[in-house]
């Protein structure tokens, strides 16, 4: 289980996929490529990845 409380996290590696999804441009994961592994892993072992996001209102545009 992975809790998210903030509105935003803006890494330093997020930021230039976030800006470049903001223009309509596709995003071709590779930046993501470890995490996507990880949860075939956990997929592949029979384990489940959930998460819960606790939110503002009005929602963030990250959101």
């Amino acid at each position: 289980m992975h809790l998210e409380t903030r509105d935003a996290y803006g890494t330093e590696t997020e930021l230039p996929h976030m800006a470049a999804w903001r223009r309509g441009e596709p995003d071709d994961d590779l930046w993501l490529s470890w995490w996507l592994q990880m949860l075939r892993g956990h997929r592949t072992a029979g384990r489940s990845c959930r998460r819960a996001r606790v939110v503002s209102e009005p929602l963030s545009e990250y959101q």
